[in-house]
């Protein structure tokens, strides 16, 4: 396995404190220029399901909108995929599902981005995003890894029989069988470890200006 950079518990130096209470930070809100469009993604609210948009042409009439991207606008762009960090040799039957930038007619998981829509200003795709219709047909979903891989768990891809992308292994099979056959006790024990995610009060962005001159400036 790659090894992390952070160990559980480890002391993490922070370096960002000083600009930030000195008042020396920025956020992309500090530095958007004039005249620039603001975009905002419209999301799944349920984890599976069907959906339809029946009122897009209407969002894409309303002011100050500029674009409402679906999947069809952009599948040219492809699809993207997921790739585990481990070596190859580690891998097995590595099948990870190819999934669309904006959702195709289903969602797959909680916050699925549907659509893009594209205005002059924030709240304005705000009031679009808000104004979007999304009929959704729920469909049977599950929570727990473990209730993913059971023989009667449904399917999130059709292609993937057990919801089950790769098998990963590393080790001797023989030698811990071997250690566990000569133990002199040998103990089970259920570990779970909890997802966990890093809220930011910005994500990752960027601000690009293009120049007449042919030149392009990257904040």
């Amino acid at each position: 396995m790659i090894p992390v950079r952070f160990g559980i518990g480890a002391s993490v130096h922070r370096v960002e404190d000083a600009r930030l209470l000195s008042g020396r930070g920025r956020y992309l809100g500090d530095i958007i220029p004039a005249g620039a469009a603001h975009g905002v993604f419209v999301r799944s609210p349920v984890a599976h399901g069907k959906f339809q948009l029946p009122n897009l042409p209407d969002i894409r009439a309303m002011p100050g909108v500029l674009d409402v991207m679906t999947f069809e606008d952009i599948a040219e762009c492809g699809l993207l995929t997921s790739i585990p960090p481990l070596t190859e040799h580690q891998i097995s039957d590595f099948q990870a599902p190819h999934f669309p930038i904006l959702a195709k007619n289903v969602v797959r998981f909680l916050g699925d981005a549907i659509a893009f829509i594209v205005a002059d200003t924030v709240l304005a795709a705000r009031d679009a995003a808000e104004a979007l219709q999304v009929e959704i047909d729920s469909l049977p979903c599950v929570v727990e890894i473990a209730d993913a891989v059971r023989a009667d768990a449904p399917r999130i891809w059709d292609t993937h029989p057990g919801n089950i992308a790769f098998r990963s292994e590393f080790g001797s099979a023989a030698a811990i069988g071997e250690a566990f056959a000569n133990a002199a006790h040998i103990v089970r024990l259920r570990v779970e470890n909890n997802r966990l995610v890093a809220n930011y009060m910005e994500p990752r962005g960027a601000v690009a200006e293009y120049d007449a001159a042919g030149t392009w400036k990257l904040t």
